[in-house]
C-alpha cells in the first residue's frame, strides 16, 4: 500500500473492510492479541493503541484513525460511515465485558466523534445490522465468544430490537 499506512510492521490486524461506495479501506489494529490483555475485576482498559484506520483508495492516502477501547474485530459499512464492534477483554469479567458497538460517523471531509450503541458486551466477535422483523427499523445482532468450557464464559447471540421510541 502506498503511501505508508502509519500502521507499525508486524501489527495485530484482526479486521478490515472495503467500503466500495465511498472507495475507503478500513483496517482494524489491535495493540496485542485479546487473550493477552487481562484486567483486574472492575478495571477499565487504558492506554490502548487499538485503532481503526481509514484510507482513501481513490486518492491512495491515509485519512484518519479512531482509537477504540479494545481490539476492533467487526466492521460494517453504514450510510453514515462505519459501525465498529470491539472485542472486550479476556479473561471474561462477568461484572463488565468492555466489548462495544459504536458508529464512526464520517463524511467526505472530516471524521466525527463516535456514537456508542452498545457497551459492556463480553468478548464480542461479530455484529450485523438488519431489519429482522420487517418493521422498517434496523435491528442489531451481536455474537460473543465463550470460553468453550464453563457455562458462565459469556458465549451468546443477542438481538437488540430497534423500536420507534429508540432509533439509531
Amino acid at each position: 500500500f502506498y503511501p505508508a499506512t502509519g500502521i507499525p510492521p508486524n501489527s495485530f490486524i484482526p479486521s478490515l473492510l472495503v467500503d466500495d461506495a465511498r472507495k475507503l479501506l478500513y483496517v482494524g489494529r489491535g495493540s496485542n492479541p485479546p487473550a493477552r490483555r487481562t484486567l483486574a475485576p472492575g478495571q477499565a482498559p487504558s492506554g490502548t493503541s487499538d485503532e481503526v484506520h481509514a484510507f482513501d483508495l481513490a486518492g491512495n492516502r491515509p485519512l484518519d484513525k479512531l482509537t477504540v477501547m479494545t481490539v476492533p474485530l467487526s466492521l460494517e459499512a453504514r450510510p453514515s460511515g462505519l459501525r465498529i464492534g470491539t472485542h472486550g477483554v479476556f479473561p471474561v469479567n462477568m461484572e463488565y465485558g468492555w466489548g462495544q458497538v459504536l458508529d464512526w460517523i464520517r463524511d467526505d471531509t472530516r471524521a466525527v466523534q463516535p456514537r456508542m450503541l452498545l457497551n459492556g458486551y463480553h468478548r464480542l466477535t461479530h455484529h450485523q445490522t438488519s431489519d429482522l422483523d420487517a418493521d422498517g427499523l434496523e435491528d442489531l445482532v451481536v455474537s460473543g465468544m465463550g470460553d468453550g468450557i464453563l457455562e458462565f464464559g459469556g458465549g451468546r447471540v443477542s438481538i437488540f430490537w430497534q423500536t420507534p421510541a429508540r432509533t439509531t
